[in-house]
């Protein structure tokens, strides 16, 4: 299922050769993989064998316990430990509950949110986008010049089209790096990061220019205490997870949430988003994605960035200082990581210790006397 789902194109071996290699679009379905490795020496017709092996290979427990992880469990959990952590502050802090206070929550999700989205991406093919940190801060550098107050609501839209073209230009460059020159995903957006930002303190060395209130006030706007744009986050989510399993493509979002961000700092400042990087993958894994790919969901994102601002929010109204926020939110993603990625940590362990260890010496048999 997960092939069928990332994979634009399949191959399917058997000791040793190639035995289908024309799995592609329409062709490329669950049924077309399987029937491909269960052969055709049976007796049976192939769809009977396909249709067999399917249904055994969903009866199995080991398989409902799989697609439970892959997808259900995570929000389960991080929706019960919200649930606790949020009815434990409450009954703590009258403060928690009140309107101005979820209200702030909320919006301090929406950047976090996009922006795990944007990491997901890449986590799902099994790599780090270390540059989307820079994005957003060149994003709201960028708004900072072309979305200002005194300009025309069309200027201003088409300030705001050029920040995204900006997230859309390093796209392209990074597809470039990784795809064209085979550089690492890693090592290509560390590069990327390093050029963005330091475009980023060239333009704006100090913090400065006045961000558009008009689109602050819209991005601001509710629907009793949640913010429209976030519940356009969590439909667009949605939305990405049909795109993802329907036409296995992701997409850039860094940029969009750079100017969410910029909406919620007001100017330009070219350091704003270098803490999200680290905390978008912190969001996308506790939200069930692996760090080895092929598994995650943006919902889950989304709810994972809900899940780190509640940490936040909480930790003042219960008298904690900010480390034991910064440790708890550590412990709990290296326990996502245990959780959503044993067998693969597991099955990487043991590959790396069989390298490590010197091979057994073979017996050579006695010479003949």
């Amino acid at each position: 299922h997960e092939l069928v789902g990332l994979c634009d194109r399949v191959l399917v071996f058997s000791r040793g050769r190639v035995i289908a290699e024309g799995l592609k679009g329409a062709q490329l379905t669950e049924e077309s993989v399987i029937g491909a490795f269960v052969g055709s020496g049976a007796q049976r017709s192939r769809g009977e064998e396909v249709k067999a092996a399917l249904a055994a290979t969903r009866s199995r427990p080991a398989a409902l316990v799989s697609g439970l992880t892959s997808a259900g469990l995570p929000l389960l959990l991080l929706t019960t430990l919200m649930l606790a952590m949020g009815g434990y502050t409450a009954s703590r802090s009258s403060t928690f509950l009140a309107f101005s206070n979820i209200q702030s929550l909320v919006l301090s999700t929406m950047p976090l949110a996009l922006v795990a989205m944007a990491q997901l991406s890449a986590l799902l093919v099994g790599g780090f986008d270390i540059s989307v940190g820079s994005v957003m801060s060149l994003t709201v550098v960028t708004a900072s010049f072309l979305a200002v107050d005194g300009k025309s609501a069309p200027l201003v839209i088409i300030g705001l089209v050029l920040c995204l073209g900006v997230g859309l230009a390093v796209g392209v460059f990074n597809g470039t790096l990784i795809r064209g020159l085979r550089l690492s995903p890693v090592v290509a957006t560390i590069a990327t990061l390093s050029i963005l930002q330091g475009i980023a303190l060239v333009l704006r060395a100090t913090p400065g220019g006045s961000i558009d209130t008009g689109f602050q006030d819209r991005l601001g706007s509710t629907v009793g205490f949640l913010p429209v744009a976030f519940i356009g986050i969590v439909a667009l989510a949605v939305a990405a997870d049909v795109w993802l399993y329907r036409s296995r493509r992701g997409g850039l979002l860094a940029a969009l949430a750079g100017l969410f961000l910029a909406a919620q700092v007001g100017v330009g400042d070219a350091t704003v988003g270098s803490e999200f990087t680290l905390t978008s993958i912190a969001a996308a894994v506790l939200g069930g994605a692996s760090l080895f790919g092929g598994r995650g969901s943006f919902v889950g994102a989304v709810l994972g960035a809900l899940f780190l601002s509640l940490i936040v929010n909480i930790i003042p109204l219960l008298g904690l200082t900010t480390a034991i926020g910064q440790i708890a939110t550590g412990s709990l993603t290296l326990l996502a990581i245990v959780l959503y990625s044993g067998r693969e940590l597991w099955s990487r362990m043991a590959t790396t210790l069989r390298a490590a260890l010197p091979a057994a010496p073979v017996a050579q048999p006695e010479a003949a006397k």
